[in-house]
């Protein structure tokens, strides 16, 4: 697969050879997947979209950081006043999504995670559609 963009996923639970998870979006307009384990003794094995035998959707959300949001809201007030107050508010309380997914593979492995990207979140869904 030709390198792509790679992105981190966050492990929840996965097989106990299983320790780390990198997700690459390669090909022509990054329409190949491959997810890119490591473990602990080092040893890792990259997997396709046909190796993966079952991949599932365990939900997304998106949310705002109130702190954020504040912090942006104080720091936009004191430097320009009330309309700065606003745009700082809506700069700092940017939404942020994440998705949660189980991906099985062809020898039995399997990696529970999540994605908080945009482009891979995007992805992922096609994909669990898919299987």
């Amino acid at each position: 697969m030709a390198k792509g963009k790679t992105f981190k996923a966050k492990i929840i639970e996965s097989s106990p050879s299983i320790s780390a998870l990198s997700i690459e979006l390669g090909g022509n307009n990054g329409q190949r997947l491959a997810f890119l384990t490591s473990g602990s003794m080092g040893r890792g094995k990259n997997y396709l979209t046909h190796e993966v035998v079952a991949f599932e959707d365990l939900g997304s959300e998106s949310s705002r950081s109130a702190g954020k949001m504040a912090a942006g809201a104080i720091a936009g007030g004191l430097l320009t006043g009330g309309v700065g107050l606003v745009a700082g508010a809506a700069l700092g309380a940017r939404k942020k999504h994440q998705g949660a997914y189980l991906a099985v593979f062809s020898d039995n492995k399997h990696v529970a995670f999540t994605v908080t990207d945009k482009d891979i979140l995007l992805k992922l869904k096609v994909l669990a559609a898919k299987k």
